[in-house]
């Protein structure tokens, strides 16, 4: 879900019901979430992750609008 808010920031949200994971462990050779996060900030924005094993995952993105 993509929304725009009073034109000054974009919210994206992502879930999924997934096997969900531990985002304290790093898997060997793996960048996918360091480099969505390095994205974000790149742009000013937050991003927040939640996942829990066998829950699932859900990404928060909020990015401002210049």
């Amino acid at each position: 879900m993509v929304e725009f808010h009073d034109n000054k920031f974009i919210l994206l949200y992502i879930k999924d019901d997934g096997t969900g994971f531990d985002k304290n462990i790093k898997k060997a050779g793996s960048y996918g979430l360091i480099g969505m996060k390095e994205r974000v900030e790149l742009l000013g924005g937050t991003i927040e992750i939640n996942s829990k094993k066998n829950q699932g995952t859900a990404i928060l993105i909020k990015i401002p609008i210049d």
